[in-house]
C-alpha cells in the first residue's frame, strides 16, 4: 500500500514544465518568386487541425501591373502544406491587404481591398464553407470608391469587419457585420469621425473591439472603441497610448472572454522614453484598462536601425502570443534587416516571457508577421527576402514556422541556450509509425510522457514508442543534461 502511494505521488507531481516547447525550422510556402506585399492584414487563421494562410502576390502581373490574393492551407496542423490557390482574378487591377478569420471550425472569411479604377478602391469579401476546398464568388461590400485596409473577426455565426474610408475627406473608421456567417451584410456604420488608419477588430461573445492609429492629436496615437451588443451600437472611443508625441501606430488587438489585449509599435525616442512594442490589457471586456507596459523592444542600444515594428497578437484561452519584426540584430541600417521575435503570456497578459528570436537570416529582411494558435501549436507566417536575386526583382516570399507544443498550458518555452545545446537528442524517424530510435543511444533508457505530463513507459533507445496509440509524446532521457524531445506517432 505504501509503495503504491509513493508511486501515485511521483506520477501526480510529474511537472509539465520540464517539457520544452520547440520551434521547428521555417519553411517557404509561396512556390514562385513573386513580388509580395501585406498591408496590415492578418495573413493566417487556424481552426481544428487546419491552418490557412493568405497573401498578396504579383506573379500574374501584366506589364508590371496587377496583384492577386493567393491562399494555401495545411490540414495536419502545419506539418504538411497543400498547393497554392489563386482566389482572385482581376489583373491588372490590384487586390491587396487580405485578412482572414475562421468561424464554426470550417467556415473561412476573407476580406481585402481592390483598386477597381485607380485611385478608386473598395472592400471585397469571399468565403469558404468547406475549410478552404472551394470558395464563393467575391462580393463587393462597400461602394464609397475610397475604402481600404479591412480587418475581420468572428464570434459564433457573426462576422465583424472594421475598415477605413476616406470618402468624407478624412480617413474614418467604419464597421459592418454579418449575422449569418457572411451570406448577407449590414450597411456600413461610422464608429469614429476623426482621421484614423489601420483598424484591427477582435470579438469574443457579444463584445466587439476595434483599435486603430489616430491623428486627432496632431501625431499618431492608439485609439479604441467597443460594442457590447455584437456590433449593434458602439460606445465612445478612447485613447490607449499615453506617451504623448512619441508616434504610437500600427496596432493589433485580441480578445478572449473578458480579457482584451492591445499592442502597438512606438518608433521614436523622446524624453528618455525608449522605442518598443507597447501593450495594454483590460480584464473587464474593455470597460477599463491597466497601465501600458513595454514588451518587445531594442534592449541593447538605441540606434534607429533597431526599432521593433509590426506587432501581431493572438490568444488561446489564457495564453497570449505576440510576434513582431525587430532590428536589434541588424548591422546594416541601409537595408533595414529585421528578424522575427516572439514572446508569450500564460496568464492572460499579467506576466510575459523573455523575447525569443525566431529567425536567423541576417542581411535579408523579414517583416509583416502574423500568428495564430490551434490545438497544441503556435503558427507564425511572415514575408521574407532571403530568396532575393538580381534577376527576380527583389521579391519577398511567404515563410512559415510553428511550435507544435507551444499552445499547451504548462509547457515552457525552450531558451536560446537549450535550443543550441550540444546535447540535444535526435530521434529517427520522427514522426514515426511503429517505433523511433535515438541514434548513438540505442542501449540507453528513455522515459516517454504524453502531452499532459503522464508517464507512458520506459524504452530502450533502439525501439521507443512501440504499442502506443497515435499522438504527441515527449522523450525524457535519464541523463539530466539532455533536453526533452518531442516525437509524434502518426498511426
Amino acid at each position: 500500500m505504501k509503495k503504491h502511494f509513493v508511486l501515485s505521488i511521483l506520477i501526480f507531481f510529474t511537472p509539465m514544465t520540464f517539457l520544452s516547447a520547440q520551434w521547428e525550422p521555417e519553411i517557404r510556402l509561396s512556390a514562385k518568386d513573386s513580388v509580395y506585399s501585406w498591408s496590415g492584414g492578418r495573413g493566417i487563421a487556424a481552426g481544428p487541425q487546419t491552418v490557412h494562410v493568405v497573401w498578396t502576390d504579383a506573379r500574374d502581373a501584366v506589364g508590371g501591373a496587377g496583384q492577386e490574393i493567393y491562399y494555401i492551407r495545411s490540414i495536419d496542423d502545419g506539418v504538411t502544406w497543400g498547393s497554392e490557390t489563386r482566389l482572385t482574378h482581376n489583373t491588372p487591377q490590384i487586390s491587396s491587404a487580405p485578412d482572414i478569420a475562421v468561424s464554426s471550425g470550417s467556415v473561412l472569411h476573407l476580406v481585402w481591398y481592390r483598386f477597381v479604377d485607380y485611385p478608386n478602391r473598395d472592400i471585397y469579401y469571399m468565403r469558404s464553407t468547406d475549410n478552404g476546398v472551394t470558395w464563393s464568388a467575391e462580393t463587393r461590400l462597400t461602394s464609397t470608391n475610397a475604402a481600404d485596409i479591412a480587418s475581420v473577426a468572428t464570434a459564433g455565426s457573426i462576422v465583424h469587419m472594421a475598415f477605413q474610408s476616406t470618402h468624407t475627406g478624412i480617413s474614418q473608421m467604419y464597421y459592418m457585420r454579418s449575422t449569418d456567417e457572411g451570406l448577407t451584410w449590414s450597411a456600413m456604420m461610422p464608429i469614429s469621425n476623426t482621421n484614423g488608419f489601420f483598424p484591427m477588430v477582435a470579438a469574443s461573445g457579444s463584445a466587439v473591439h476595434v483599435a486603430w492609429t489616430d491623428m486627432r492629436d496632431d501625431h499618431a496615437e492608439i485609439y479604441y472603441c467597443r460594442s457590447t451588443d455584437s456590433g449593434v451600437t458602439w460606445g465612445s472611443d478612447m485613447r490607449l497610448s499615453t506617451l504623448d508625441q512619441t508616434g504610437s501606430q500600427f496596432t493589433t488587438v485580441a480578445a478572449s472572454g473578458s480579457y482584451v489585449h492591445v499592442a502597438w509599435q512606438d518608433l521614436y525616442h523622446q524624453g528618455g522614453v525608449p522605442a518598443g512594442v507597447y501593450y495594454r490589457r483590460s480584464t473587464n471586456g474593455g470597460s477599463s484598462w491597466q497601465s501600458e507596459i513595454r514588451l518587445g523592444a531594442d534592449h541593447f542600444n538605441t540606434a534607429s536601425s533597431n526599432y521593433p515594428q509590426g506587432a501581431t497578437l493572438c490568444t488561446s484561452g489564457s495564453n497570449v502570443y505576440l510576434c513582431w519584426e525587430d532590428l536589434r540584430d541588424d548591422d546594416d541600417a541601409l537595408f533595414w534587416n529585421g528578424e522575427i521575435y516572439y514572446k508569450y503570456s500564460r496568464d492572460n497578459g499579467n506576466t510575459w516571457s523573455h523575447d525569443i528570436r525566431l529567425t536567423y537570416c541576417l542581411s535579408f529582411r523579414k517583416s509583416a508577421p502574423s500568428n495564430a494558435a490551434s490545438n497544441e501549436a503556435i503558427h507564425v507566417v511572415w514575408c521574407d527576402k532571403r530568396d532575393y536575386t538580381m534577376t527576380n526583382g527583389g521579391t519577398y516570399e511567404i515563410y512559415y514556422k510553428r511550435d507544435a507544443t507551444g499552445n499547451i498550458v504548462g509547457v515552457k518555452e525552450e531558451s536560446e541556450t537549450t535550443r543550441h545545446m550540444p546535447n540535444m537528442l535526435k530521434t529517427v524517424p520522427n514522426p514515426f509509425v511503429s517505433f523511433t530510435t535515438v541514434p548513438g543511444h540505442e542501449g540507453k533508457s528513455f522515459v516517454l510522457y504524453d502531452i499532459s505530463g503522464r508517464q507512458c513507459g520506459t524504452y530502450k533507445g533502439a525501439r521507443i514508442g512501440e504499442m502506443l496509440p497515435a499522438g504527441v509524446y515527449f522523450i525524457r532521457p535519464l541523463k539530466k543534461h539532455f533536453a526533452p524531445v518531442r516525437v509524434v506517432k502518426i498511426k
